[in-house]
């Protein structure tokens, strides 16, 4: 709001000049240079209900004998700014609560949905969930293939030496696992040199 000029001030002060007596020893022709002074930061509405104020006794603890001095005019009128500002403040808070009371019953009208759109949030949940079981079916995979490669290297298992492992033959009278079970025949290739067949070697059979 824009502060009053001293053109503007001037009648306000007349108001005062008109109904009360300077204070003792305040010569207002002489005095109205600090009531302009004092005044200055104020708009001319505050002033103005400043000044109605004082006139309707509104502030008891300035005497009504004489007009007020220029610095208790305008503690008046920093009352009336305070007062307003007060006000100001209040109407703000009561929109910003009118305002989330809206946002409030708009978000529960949102919040009803149709059977359609509960079985497509379920569907979109539900895909949610699978793919944070498909992240840690990976992590697990990842996890024992680095186990795997940690073992095999600390034991020098490399892919050359599993090999040779797989194809070097039996010593003799040993079976290779899996076939030492009754009813399973040893494979050829499997048996050690020179060694017979046995009845055990094909399950009891003679």
């Amino acid at each position: 709001m824009t502060v009053a000029n001293q053109v503007e001030i001037g009648p306000e002060l007349q108001r005062l000049l008109d109904v009360l007596p300077p204070p003792r020893g305040v010569k207002a022709d002489k005095a109205i240079a600090g009531y302009m002074t004092a005044l200055a930061p104020f708009p001319l509405a505050t002033i103005h209900e400043a000044i109605d104020r004082y006139l309707a006794a509104e502030f008891p603890s300035v005497s009504l004998k004489f007009y007020p001095r220029a610095p208790e005019l305008a503690s008046l009128c920093r009352l009336v700014s305070l007062k307003h500002a007060e006000e100001a403040d209040r109407v703000r808070r009561a929109e910003r609560l009118e305002a989330e009371r809206r946002d409030i019953a708009e978000g529960e009208k949102l919040a009803v949905k149709t059977p359609e759109q509960k079985v497509r949030a379920a569907e979109i949940y539900q895909g949610f969930l699978d793919s944070l079981d498909g992240s840690k079916a990976r992590e697990r995979a990842e996890r024992l293939a680095r186990e795997r490669a940690e073992t095999r290297a600390r034991y020098g298992m490399t892919d050359e030496v599993l090999a040779g492992v797989k194809d070097r033959p039996l010593p003799k009278g040993m079976k290779p696992l899996g076939y030492a079970l009754p009813g399973v025949p040893l494979p050829p290739e499997k048996a050690a040199p020179g060694a017979k067949p046995k009845p055990d070697d094909f399950g009891g059979m003679p």
